[in-house]
């Protein structure tokens, strides 16, 4: 399995998560923020279903844990999954 390529609707939200937040991980207002930064225009219920798209697809990862970035605990997080890693 590899990585959605750019012609994806999905691939800004993944591209959010993969290069716009360290160790891949953060939960939806940090992945917001990421695409905001880029100035990518995505509303809300976009970056939702995309992200929900690429659990769905296997390249993205949603559980509960410390956020990294604010060590925050029992946060809903989401990171590339490893084998959606493959190709970087």
């Amino acid at each position: 399995m590899n990585r959605p390529l750019m012609g994806d609707s999905s691939y800004p939200v993944y591209y959010a998560l993969k290069a716009g937040l360290s160790h891949s991980i953060g939960n939806f207002n940090q992945i917001l923020a990421a695409l905001k930064c880029n100035n990518m225009g995505i509303k809300t219920s976009e970056i939702n279903e995309n992200l929900q798209n690429l659990i769905l697809r296997g390249f993205v990862e949603e559980y509960t844990g410390k956020n990294p970035h604010t060590g925050l605990e029992n946060d809903t997080l989401y990171r590339i999954a490893e084998c959606a890693d493959i190709i970087s």
